[in-house]
């Protein structure tokens, strides 16, 4: 029988199919046997792994993050409403059931993507290839799903969906406003910039983004409730203008830099100083106060990732510590951290270590990224003053920086505290609650039943 062009496209696309699967195999087993479990840094798998060096050794960089204690905080703090009534319970252990094997099963499906993409052969290389070839042919879609978009300056920015239904955002946070108040306290709401100007951007402002219509609604709910709010979009108009806006935030991430979230920390100290009688120094929050190091063409951000470095270049990052003496006590207790020293202790060293554009995620080096609690205590601050802060992954930049002007400050990630607030709060008796959040934490509704959604507050 005669072989056509097309029988032997057919078999060689076949082979290289046959070849990759034996690859991802035989790399996957050599990574979980020899290196992971026995330790084996041999010439041979340097071979096997010869465009990945973070797989060939024994020796390979982890994060503290990856040694995540799996504290159960629904333990530590359990809810108060739970009944005793039988049937509640078992709806409520049945909820609970599926809720737990949802999870493992995403973590399983994200664990074993990742494992591929780990153990494919020159993956990241075909993937910006692919990128290049886009943009030969004059392909420069993004892909929607991404929800990415080049601002006219160079900045990359995502962008989210209009929320119409702000009430139940507003009545939580009105909820926990009674609360606090109850219990002798103080609210504060920080709205958190988006990266998309809420004066400016005027191509994609309330077209293709809506972050600004979401916290504008969301302001307007909390202040005809009574509820105070720092508005961090008109603080940084005020002071940065709109021309160097972007200028706030990373270029290929989402996120702002560390010297802004120094910015925001002085706006907040100035609020609780002039409104809620705290006696924090302001010099503290001064630029000239701190030795800043910049890591260059360290940084490739979230969305950076997703266009690859054939599209991209990669950036600039810095790490600040502070001139001035000072002193703290630092804790993360589900990363097993409890530590006191300076300012340096707040940054995870693994992120700083090395340049890694795609298997790294640099954000996350500013204060651990996110974790259900982190405690922090200033052993040269004596105010008696006690802030807790709910918020987001953009107060990883403020929080360390609020923590050298206080005594007592703890932070709580309601996306990872899985106990309840309302007993937490209880317990810390905080003189002030700071919400600190960024419209992508609102973008959709609360899911009341896994107690991971931002805006729980129960």
């Amino acid at each position: 029988m005669h072989k056509t062009p097309k029988i032997y496209t057919m078999i060689f696309c076949l082979g290289v199919l046959v070849f990759v699967m034996i690859m991802i195999f035989v790399r996957t087993l050599s990574y979980d046997v020899l290196v992971k479990k026995f330790h084996i840094d041999h010439p041979i798998l340097h071979v096997i792994f010869f465009d990945n060096k973070g797989l060939r050794s024994s020796e390979r960089e982890t994060s503290r993050r990856e040694n995540n204690l799996g504290i159960d905080w629904k333990d530590r703090y359990p809810f108060s409403n739970m009944e005793k009534d039988d049937d509640y319970v078992l709806v409520r252990t049945l909820l609970t059931t599926i809720n737990k094997v949802k999870t493992k099963v995403y973590e399983k499906e994200n664990k074993l993507i990742k494992q591929i993409n780990e153990q494919l052969p020159l993956y990241v290389a075909a993937v910006e290839q692919g990128r290049r070839y886009e943009e030969l042919i004059g392909w420069n879609i993004i892909n929607p799903e991404w929800e990415i978009a080049f601002l006219p300056d160079g900045y990359l920015t995502s962008a989210l969906k209009r929320n119409n239904n702000m009430k139940e955002y507003i009545d939580s946070v009105s909820f926990l406003d009674k609360h606090t108040k109850e219990m002798g306290g103080e609210l504060l709401f920080v709205q958190a910039p988006f990266k998309v100007c809420k004066y400016g951007d005027s191509d994609i402002n309330n077209k293709f983004d809506f972050s600004n219509a979401n916290a504008d609604d969301l302001i307007a709910g909390l202040s005809k409730n009574g509820i105070r709010y720092i508005d961090l979009r008109d603080e940084a108009r005020s002071d940065f203008g709109v021309d160097q806006y972007h200028e706030l935030f990373f270029r290929t991430d989402h996120h702002w830099k560390p010297e802004t979230g120094l910015w925001a920390a002085s706006v907040i100290a100035h609020t609780l100083n002039s409104k809620y009688g705290f006696h924090i120094d302001l010099n503290l929050f001064h630029e000239e106060q701190y030795e800043i190091k910049v890591f260059q063409r360290w940084f490739l951000g979230s969305l950076g990732k997703k266009l690859t470095l054939s599209r991209v270049e990669p950036e600039d990052c810095s790490y600040m510590l502070p001139r001035f003496p000072h002193e703290i006590h630092y804790e993360i207790p589900s990363l097993g951290i409890n530590a006191t020293g300076t300012f340096e202790i707040t940054y995870d060293p693994y992120q700083f270590s090395s340049i890694d554009y795609y298997e790294k995620t640099l954000y996350e080096g500013y204060n651990y990224s996110d974790n259900p609690v982190i405690r922090f205590h200033n052993n040269q601050v004596i105010d008696g003053k006690r802030i807790l802060i709910i918020k987001d992954s953009f107060a990883n930049v403020i929080v360390p920086f609020l923590s050298l002007g206080v005594e007592n400050l703890c932070v709580i990630d309601t996306r990872m505290f899985t106990g309840s607030l309302l007993r937490f709060t209880d317990e810390y008796r905080p003189d002030i609650v700071l919400i600190i959040a960024n419209p992508s934490s609102y973008e959709r509704p609360i899911d009341w039943e896994s107690h991971t959604s931002f805006f729980d507050f129960r």
